[in-house]
């Protein structure tokens, strides 16, 4: 009998340390928690924390007159760093706080952990991340990242008009997204700007043969310039003839100058009428008149020979 009782007692002891074990080994996620609701603040000493759900952003004010640190985690468990902080204190009110920070894509921030009873010393920030992105883009470049949840309108595109820069061919300009903007959203969305182009024109300087600008043209690239052929005023010795550019024209791929180029051509001498009659003038001038004398006289004597001759026969 007394061993039956004992056998009873000590079956009553091991179920009692069986209860107290299961509890002890009850998984963490069969644990219960708040249902998610969103705040403002909360208080660590009146509230459940586990299971909150604390809108990105917002000040939390926990009621404690000590420190305590925070740190965040994306939604596989992985830490932003770049976010885990320490709680500031408020000397207003006495209270520790913090301002929850804010992530791209995270809409909300749901407490995981409270290390502590009711003196905590860490709070622990899961990220709750909205469902989709829409994403808009110009050459690869991000122009804008936006976020919704399925179902909701997609976010538009609320920047400057995206723009291209020109190249030594083209300029261009924004001509829309290279997909219709969906009117909700079902997936995350990435939508590129398109460009219509057109050719560049360039200036295309002529200049005379002494760097004079005689005028400016605009050729579209790609294109040989032309120009008429210029002229250039004679002078009392020379006339000039247009004999083309100092370089050939060729293609246009931006501002380009040309410099014409003349032949110069020696004016004929011209007899005027005045030094004609000068040249058959018989008034001898200048050097002649010695030769002119001594042939009048000559010929006086001739002459007078030739009396002297026909008086003697006579």
């Amino acid at each position: 009998m007394k061993e039956k009782k004992l056998i009873q007692k000590r079956k009553k002891k091991f179920l009692v340390f069986a209860m107290a074990l299961s509890m002890l080994c009850i998984p963490a996620f069969l644990t219960p928690i708040v249902e998610a609701r969103d705040w403002d603040s909360f208080n660590v000493d009146e509230e459940v924390i586990p299971g909150t759900v604390v809108e990105d952003p917002g000040r939390a004010t926990y009621g404690l007159t000590y420190g305590f640190s925070v740190e965040y985690y994306d939604k596989d468990g992985n830490e932003y760093t770049d976010l885990s902080c320490t709680s500031e204190y408020d000397n207003s009110t006495g209270e520790a706080q913090h301002v929850v920070k804010s992530k791209e894509g995270i809409k909300a921030w749901s407490v995981q952990q409270v290390d502590g009873t009711g003196h905590a010393t860490k709070f622990v920030f899961k990220a709750i991340p909205y469902d989709h992105s829409v994403t808009y883009k110009s050459e690869g470049t991000v122009l804008q990242t936006s976020y919704a949840d399925r179902g909701a309108a997609t976010p538009v595109y609320g920047g400057a008009t995206p723009s291209k820069v020109s190249d030594a061919q083209y300029d261009y300009t924004f001509a829309g997204w290279d997909a219709p903007i969906a009117a909700t959203l079902t997936q995350d969305l990435v939508y590129n700007a398109t460009y219509s182009k057109k050719l560049r024109e360039y200036p295309i300087t002529w200049q005379d043969d002494e760097g004079n600008e005689l005028d400016i043209t605009k050729v579209a690239y790609g294109e040989v310039p032309t120009h008429a052929d210029p002229t250039k005023a004679a002078t009392d010795e020379y006339t000039y003839t247009f004999k083309g550019w100092d370089a050939d024209p060729v293609a246009v791929t931006g501002p380009a100058t040309y410099k014409a180029v003349f032949e110069a051509s020696k004016k004929a001498e011209v007899k005027t009428a005045a030094t004609t009659e000068e040249k058959d003038s018989s008034a001898p001038t200048g050097d002649t008149a010695p030769l002119a004398a001594a042939g009048a006289v000559a010929l006086a004597s001739l002459f007078g020979a030739a009396a002297l001759l026909l008086k003697k026969k006579a």
